[in-house]
């Protein structure tokens, strides 16, 4: 009897060329969110048939630099995909909602301008406890 794989790993070996490179954009701030957004997406993405050479970690300081690294990596033209990874905590005012609108829409502005398959998670503290056993799983990342 030959090893089983399941269906989505066989389509995604099928799909994305050995070639294929997806980069990872994570936040160190909140770690202890951002680091397992980050393994679960490994996990997603060897799951779906890529190596670990063919996915990038890039570490930036908060959610807010986010923006700027993905468009660093966009223009380098290496990336089939950018996955943006940060998590920013709801506090006493408003902060939280002004670097939410200021990433989410500079993340969408960049997708817009360079056609890249752009994938952005950015959770508050009180979603993810709510939902903290699942941690959105990225699938069906296209190459050209």
């Amino acid at each position: 009897m030959k090893s089983s794989s399941s269906p989505s790993n066989s389509n995604a070996t099928k799909r994305l060329p050995a070639s294929t490179r997806i980069a990872i954009v994570v936040s160190s701030y909140h770690d202890s969110i951002t680091e397992k957004m980050l393994d679960a997406s490994r996990a997603t993405l060897t799951a779906e048939g890529l190596t670990e050479k063919q996915i990038e970690i890039v570490r930036v300081p908060g959610a807010w630099e986010i923006p700027l690294a993905a468009k660093w990596i966009a223009d380098s033209k290496k990336f089939a995909a950018i996955i943006a990874l940060g998590a920013v905590i709801k506090g006493d005012t408003s902060h939280d909602q002004h670097i939410n609108r200021f990433v989410s829409m500079s993340l969408g502005q960049l997708g817009l301008a360079t056609v890249k398959e752009l994938l952005a998670q950015g959770r508050t503290v009180r979603a993810f406890i709510r939902n903290a056993a699942s941690v959105p799983r990225f699938h069906a990342l296209g190459a050209e």
